[in-house]
């Protein structure tokens, strides 16, 4: 059942497309105005694609995704460090991180 709604969906919007293009096609200056309109839809369309093509391809630059591991890793190491400390303490029940910002909330 549910290929047949699909295909009467597809049916309707293909008729939908079929009578804007005679309507539009009625007149010659209408017919230029349609096409110039189409190919200056398709032109806006590749332009995006280009760019977000260049974009996809840019924003993995060798430096930069170098600096982002070397960044992560400190985090990494510090985070490591502040667990260690805290379980240095012992088992006294103290506030895990930043004590003004999650008060007693996060026990360990």
């Amino acid at each position: 059942m549910t290929r047949i709604s699909e295909e009467l969906q597809k049916n309707r919007e293909y008729a939908g497309k079929q009578s804007w293009f005679i309507a539009n096609m009625e007149s010659e200056h209408r017919a230029e105005t349609a096409c110039l309109n189409l190919e200056k839809q398709n032109s806006d369309c590749l332009k995006s694609i280009n760019q977000l093509n260049s974009d996809l391809f840019n924003v993995g630059e060798k430096e930069d995704v170098a600096e982002q591991i070397e960044m992560w890793k400190g985090l990494i190491q510090i985070f490591e460090q502040k667990i260690k400390l805290h379980r240095a303490k012992g088992s006294a029940k103290s506030t895990f991180g930043d004590d003004k910002a999650m008060g007693d909330r996060m026990y360990y």
